[in-house]
């Protein structure tokens, strides 16, 4: 094992914490419009049918 087969394989770890970084980052981001639209459609609800 030289130098060159540690270069590729710190390489691909970096590249996969990237990976991982940003599905993260987008299924978090993705939670936070679905809340948003759901506390937005909830006070829609609440305007357009006011509870009895």
């Amino acid at each position: 094992m030289d130098e060159s087969d540690l270069g590729l394989e710190s390489n691909r770890t970096m590249q996969d914490q990237w990976y991982s970084l940003a599905v993260r980052s987008i299924k978090t981001s993705f939670q936070d419009i679905l809340k948003t639209y759901d506390m937005e459609s909830e006070k829609l609800a609440a305007t357009r049918y006011p509870p009895a």
